[in-house]
């Protein structure tokens, strides 16, 4: 529960209740009472029942399928955990295509019945703004309407543009286009390269003209081929006005760490009392301020708490970093990764627990027939290498099954894998080299034992 990231339905319901305790018990009673009249349950033909050897061979094999159970299902657990972990170091060093270090963000909202008079809103906004750009140690200031990567908050279809010199899209195609509305230092506290043309100016905030910056994803959809810098684009229907492209900028995550990077254009923020945006509502009302500065993070962020409540007391804001914005993203699939990990580690130490005592009953049985051999000239190591090949011997045919298993089970886990196959064979073989080895470490111990046996006493044990 400590662990559990926001957004599992009824997490908060979850809990170890007298129910749930009952059941536990339950499984425990019922577990130990099966492995106790397990060997019982496998009855072998009457003829047979004449010589103990044989009932000692069926409960050696029912042990021993006991432990190679155990040994498969660790594979199984192994498996799901190796590559949910390999899926969050990938998604730990997903390019997003900007720089998020460094940044503290406040989102502002204002409220209904304050700042409802003509370019009110507006000049509250561009006060916030120089009031930030002010403050020491501050490297730059933009305003955005939304932020990447958690999605944009405003999209449109994609159909609706209708680029210059080319026919209008057919209805209904193209999927959505992302927009956001920035000021001229967005790009570049964020590090968004401009693959072509140029950034957005201050003079475009007071211009009268139309500029546009698109994505190079939306780009080379507009214009294929072509080169768009210096070309139009116009949003229909009904028919509006013409924007010039003037850059086209690098592609971003703006959907999420695990979505393809989304098309996307940019329009500027201007100076203007409906900051020259699209009628969307509550659009004017609502702003992210983006504050570069090499300071630490919680000075800067106390900075920009006392920088909006000099323009406005009542005025709430939500202070965090970029970073810290994208990290919440990861937290879903930190979650799978530790939780899966955890139980990987338990199934884990029951095999090794399994071996262990498989093998130390093993060597306590054949002490009589251990001594026979080494008193025949035997040696240790033959001893040492007789008893490593029994345990070893479970945990391969353990290992083989539970390769299988997991071939066939983790292909379920496939929508929260990103850039890792489920049959992924790294995976497999670490895992497999895992269990090979906590097997050899189970069965060193009484291994080691069954070679320090002295033939004169082994040969009197009964």
């Amino acid at each position: 529960m400590a662990l559990a990231p926001a957004g599992i339905p009824r997490i908060e319901q979850v809990h170890l209740g007298l129910p749930g305790i009952l059941l536990i018990t339950g499984m425990s009673l019922v577990c130990g009472v099966l492995c106790g009249v397990g060997s019982a349950l496998a009855v072998p033909p009457a003829h047979l029942l004449l010589g103990s050897r044989t009932t000692a061979a069926l409960r050696r094999r029912l042990r021993s399928a006991l432990v190679v159970a155990q040994v498969a299902v660790s594979v199984v657990l192994l498996a799901g955990a190796g590559l949910l972990l390999r899926t969050l170091r990938n998604i730990e060093n997903i390019p997003l295509g900007m720089n998020t270090s460094r940044v503290v963000t406040a989102d502002v909202t204002l409220g209904r019945r304050s700042y409802v008079g003509p370019g009110e809103a507006a000049q509250c906004f561009d006060r916030l703004e120089s009031r930030l750009s002010a403050l020491p140690g501050v490297a730059g200031v933009a305003v955005s309407d939304s932020l990447p990567p958690t999605g944009a908050e405003h999209s449109m279809p994609f159909f609706v543009m209708h680029p210059e010199g080319h026919p209008p899209f057919e209805k209904g195609t193209g999927g959505m286009v992302a927009w956001r509305a920035v000021t001229p230092g967005y790009l570049k506290i964020l590090d968004i390269p401009i693959i072509a043309g140029r950034g957005f100016t201050e003079s475009d905030r007071g211009s009268k003209a139309n500029v546009i910056i698109l994505s190079k994803k939306l780009a080379d959809r507009l214009f294929p081929a072509e080169i768009p810098v210096g070309r139009r684009v116009q949003f229909t229907p009904p028919p509006g006005p013409w924007y010039d492209v003037v850059g086209i900028a690098g592609n971003v995550k703006n959907a999420g760490l695990m979505q393809e990077a989304d098309p996307e254009y940019y329009l500027v923020r201007k100076n203007a009392p409906d900051l020259g945006l699209p009628r969307v509502p509550d659009l004017q009302r609502h702003a992210f301020f983006l504050v570069q500065s090499p300071l630490g993070a919680s000075g800067v962020a106390e900075m920009v708490r006392g920088a909006v409540a000099s323009v406005d007391s009542t005025l709430p804001a939500k202070i965090s970093t970029l970073d810290a914005r994208v990290d919440r993203l990861r937290d879903r699939p930190r979650f799978d990764a530790v939780l899966t990990g955890l139980f990987a580690i338990l199934g884990l130490l029951l095999a090794g627990i399994g071996l262990f005592g498989l093998v130390s009953y093993s060597v306590a049985r054949r002490t009589h027939e251990i001594g026979i051999r080494m008193a025949l000239g035997a040696e240790k190591g033959d001893v040492l290498t007789m008893v490593l090949g029994q345990g070893l011997k479970l945990a391969l045919i353990g290992v083989a099954i539970g390769i299988a298993g997991a071939l066939a089970l983790t292909r379920f886990i496939v929508s929260l894998l990103y850039g890792v196959k489920p049959t992924d064979p790294l995976t497999f073989i670490a895992v497999s080299l895992i269990l090979i080895g906590v097997a050899l470490a189970a069965c060193f111990v009484p291994a080691r034992r069954a070679a320090k046996v002295d033939p004169m006493v082994a040969l009197r044990y009964e």
